[in-house]
């Protein structure tokens, strides 16, 4: 996930006309909740990794809640993190609350 993936991440949640409200998310760095917290969190994001980008390795999901592994790279293409990210959603798939897992390593790494 890109700046523009970011962005529009960032932007879908929080939607009053349709009554869906993020909750918030948590990981290694803290706990942020709803939209202006967590827009804060990914602003900050992009300063500290510029060009940097998630990519999604996989995504397990099922009664509302999903488990996604993901690699943080770096401008270059380079894995700079690995992590893995549980959320739960609301009845039309939209996510309510997201916990990050960070660093993770590799199968088999000794880092």
């Amino acid at each position: 996930m890109g700046p523009n993936g970011v962005r529009k991440l960032r932007d879908s949640l929080n939607s009053p006309e349709n009554g869906y409200f993020f909750l918030g998310i948590g990981d290694p760095n803290g706990i942020r909740n709803g939209r202006v917290e967590l827009s804060g969190y990914m602003n900050g994001f992009q300063q500290s990794v510029p060009g940097g980008s998630f990519r999604i390795i996989e995504v397990v999901a099922h009664n509302g809640r999903s488990l996604a592994h993901w690699a943080l790279e770096g401008a270059d293409g380079a894995i700079l993190q690995l992590g893995a990210s549980f959320a739960t959603h609301d009845n039309e798939g939209r996510l309510k609350q997201i916990n990050g897992f960070f660093p993770l390593t590799r199968a088999g790494s000794t880092e």
